[in-house]
């Protein structure tokens, strides 16, 4: 049992975090912090205070920040920011359609994961880092078609299983962690250790 230090765990990484917050806004919107998550990710024009103005009338109105941002027609003071508003709320419904009807789970995040332009966006950055985080996005769509297939003979390909085992896989990665560090070998890139004294 070898460790890095100072290794991300996979489902810790910004664009597995992102890609994830959308599938899971997708299973419920009611989750506040995946819906801000993804509020303006990528970059559609909805900055903070827009972010805040939703999230204060939620607050007001005892519903979640979801049902605040369809109803930005009635916050005040956001007039350039509705139509990007009502754009990203439109998208997700379509998304909660079009996951309950899908066929194929991986293909539906594949999908879900060009109309967002996110690979195509780190393309353009052109970087080593920006190459790694492609190749993540592309083990989370395998992770999704394996699970695909080891849920087929029940029938229960469905998007909050999906999540459900993720999950799952998150929360023993955290233990493995936390766990027994003083019995195990850890090590370090050259990398990680630039600008340590020791």
């Amino acid at each position: 049992p070898y460790k890095i230090y100072g290794g991300t765990n996979f489902y810790s990484r910004k664009e597995i975090k992102d890609i994830l917050a959308y599938l899971k806004t997708i299973n419920n919107t009611k989750d506040d912090t995946q819906v801000r998550r993804i509020l303006n990710v990528p970059k559609r024009g909805i900055g903070s205070a827009t972010e805040d103005k939703i999230a204060d009338y939620a607050a007001e109105h005892g519903i979640s920040f979801y049902e605040a941002a369809m109803r930005v027609e009635s916050i005040s003071g956001l007039s350039r920011a509705v139509s990007k508003v009502e754009k990203f709320v439109a998208y997700i419904e379509a998304k909660i359609r079009e996951f309950k009807e899908a066929e194929s789970l991986k293909n539906e995040i594949e999908t879900l994961i060009d109309d967002i332009g996110y690979i195509e966006g780190l393309k353009l950055e052109d970087t080593d880092e920006a190459r790694g985080r492609i190749d993540n996005i592309y083990e989370l769509i395998n992770k999704a078609a394996v699970f695909e297939v080891g849920q087929q003979e029940t029938g229960d390909v469905k998007l909050g299983n999906f999540l459900s085992e993720v999950s799952l896989l998150t929360d023993a990665d955290n233990k493995d962690t936390e766990a027994g560090a003083a019995e195990k070998v850890t090590l370090m890139t050259l990398h990680s250790a630039k600008g340590l004294e020791f």
